[in-house]
């Protein structure tokens, strides 16, 4: 048990919420707390009792069954809560159960979660407050990487705790996602975000992309950069220093990237080179290739791009051999970012 002496509750919302006419019902919360001095994010979900337990088995047999081609993985849960809603409601009236609104919409949550959702992450994928999803290995705590600077990286209290919970996330992730490789581990984008997932090792991240450069003076807010750091880069950039971010799987270091683009005179003839389409940049007259590591033709790409004499040259987190490339190319005769892991 607790001890509630050492929990402080600082922030708590709701992350799964379903309307149904005018009303609506909340099934999942967020708390973010202080337990035992350190900071923890904590899902918190409706259980059900026995007979919605019962309810809910039966129900769920009865969907997979309309669903054998598991085709409910491709759509999102506002699309086809009223389908498991209906099956839910059959269900319940053969076993001669009266399930209230709420009762009736929890159990289809639960289905939706476990059979066309994220699993034990579907309450955390639809929390906005989070960048980052982090799964390093099945049975560990799942981190993520909250917006708020004052709470940053966070452990949860949710995790996988065998292969067949993995197994769900890692279906409905490939499922929903635009696939970029399959093989031998699967990379895709989700929306606005980029989808890793290893089966052999258990692992998935699931990293957002920041489409809007964050603003010099927003950066100092979050805590990215301080004031003083920030003035000594836009001097670099305008005496046309080359500049080089080192760090670890922190989204913050793509930011970084994307905010310098800032300060870069609008004209400037860029070309991009990553593997993921991760950054922005704020001008309007610039190259881009994005370099996906399934392709075999990188270094002919590098070559080709670099022959169009750019003024700045951006390399994100790219193999090694192109950005040797880069390097070679580009040393003393235009300025170049580079972000590396």
């Amino acid at each position: 048990m607790e001890d509630e002496e050492k929990v402080a509750i600082l922030e708590s919302y709701p992350l799964v919420k379903l309307k149904w006419g005018h009303e609506e019902f909340k099934f999942a919360e967020a708390r973010i707390k202080i337990q035992n001095d350190r900071l923890v994010y904590e899902v918190v979900e409706s259980p059900m009792d026995n007979e919605e337990a019962e309810i809910y088995y039966k129900a769920l047999r009865r969907v997979k069954e309309s669903d054998a081609e598991e085709n409910m993985l491709r759509y999102s849960r506002n699309a086809v809560i009223g389908f498991i809603s209906r099956n839910v409601r059959e269900t319940a009236r053969d076993m001669n159960s009266h399930l209230t609104k709420h009762e009736e919409l929890k159990i289809s949550y639960y289905i939706y979660k476990n059979h066309g959702g994220f699993g034990n992450i579907e309450p955390i994928a639809n929390d906005e407050n989070v960048k980052s999803i982090f799964c390093e290995k099945a049975g560990l705590p799942v981190v993520i990487f909250h917006k708020n600077p004052n709470y940053g990286f966070l452990r949860t209290n949710i995790s996988f705790k065998n292969t067949r919970e993995f197994k769900t996330a890692s279906k409905a992730l490939k499922a929903k996602s635009r696939e970029l490789r399959g093989e031998p581990d699967f990379l895709g984008v989700l929306d606005n975000k980029i989808i890793e997932v290893s089966d052999v090792n258990r692992e998935l991240s699931i990293n957002e992309i920041s489409r809007i450069p964050v603003p010099p003076k927003e950066m100092t807010r979050l805590g990215i950069a301080s004031r003083e750091e920030l003035i000594y880069l836009n001097t670099a950039i305008k005496k046309k220093g080359s500049i080089l971010i080192v760090g670890g799987s922190n989204p913050q270091r793509t930011e970084i990237l994307n905010s310098l683009s800032l300060f870069v005179p609008k004209g400037t003839r860029t070309v991009i080179f990553e593997r993921f389409p991760n950054t922005v940049v704020s001008q309007t007259d610039f190259y881009q290739k994005v370099l996906s590591v399934y392709k075999r033709n990188q270094k002919s790409v590098v070559k080709d791009y670099l022959r169009k004499k750019p003024n700045l040259v951006i390399a994100n987190d790219i193999d090694i051999v192109p950005l040797k490339i880069v390097l070679k190319n580009i040393k003393n005769k235009c300025q170049t970012f580079v972000s590396l892991d």
